[in-house]
């Protein structure tokens, strides 16, 4: 029986989520977990996050309009971020274009079916540590970066940096007890989902806290600000030196 109170959290959890199998989880299972994900995103912060890190990635770097701004959206899903980040560049006088980038080939698939008619975003199957240096103005990463562990989460970190001209913005769990308690509860009651069931409060256990921030920018010689945002998410930018 799954646990119903939150286990020690003072530390990272390591250990992959049921959703990082790419090669066992597909089909109706995986468009199903999307779905929720989408549900679960719009309910609890993921676009209110996502821009407030925007807004001071922005002014750390004097990204302003009128020019074009590319955008990667890495471990992007299904596209949910691509039409928040569109309309903030429009209401800052940008002319944004998002890639969304997933190295699942049915999510990425997915992405690209839910942005076919959008414009100015596409969506491409392919792993963060294969993009080129400097391909991209921006990097955005939401609830992506808690997916790897240890020295391995620095690396990632370290490889938005990499492919970014301008800046990354990164949108994530805040690991505490309360959150824990709460998803575990909520995905219990309202979703059959056993991904979802099992994947949400293991993804609060593998989040950060400030410290984790802080030890995070030194290990990949990256300046990052970060600041709380509902719900229990934070908005973290980096500009690249």
């Amino acid at each position: 029986m799954a646990r119903l109170w939150p286990p020690d959290l003072r530390e990272r959890h390591s250990g992959p989520e049921l959703m990082d199998d790419i090669a066992g989880i597909g089909g109706e299972e995986l468009a199903r977990t999307l779905r929720e994900l989408r549900v679960i995103n719009r309910r609890l912060g993921g676009t209110r996050t996502t821009t407030r890190a925007l807004d001071d990635l922005a002014r750390r770097s004097g990204l302003a309009g009128p020019r074009t701004v590319t955008v990667l959206d890495v471990g992007g899903g299904s596209g949910d971020a691509a039409p928040a980040i569109l309309a903030w560049g429009r209401s800052r006088g940008l002319d944004v274009c998002v890639t969304v980038a997933d190295v699942h080939p049915e999510t990425a698939a997915a992405a690209g079916e839910r942005l076919h008619d959008v414009p100015a975003a596409q969506a491409v199957c392919v792993d963060l540590f294969d993009v080129e240096t400097d391909a991209f103005d921006v990097v955005h990463a939401a609830l992506f970066l808690h997916h790897f562990d240890g020295p391995e989460a620095a690396r990632a970190l370290a490889a938005m940096a990499r492919i970014a001209r301008v800046g990354v913005v990164v949108n994530d769990l805040h690991r505490h007890p309360l959150p824990w308690a709460l998803i575990r509860w909520l995905t219990a009651a309202f979703s059959r989902n056993r991904l979802i069931r099992a994947d949400a409060p293991h993804s609060v256990a593998r989040a950060f806290t400030a410290a984790d921030w802080r030890r995070l920018g030194a290990q990949a010689g990256l300046a990052l600000t970060w600041r709380r945002s509902w719900a229990w998410r934070w908005a973290v930018s980096v500009v690249p030196a």
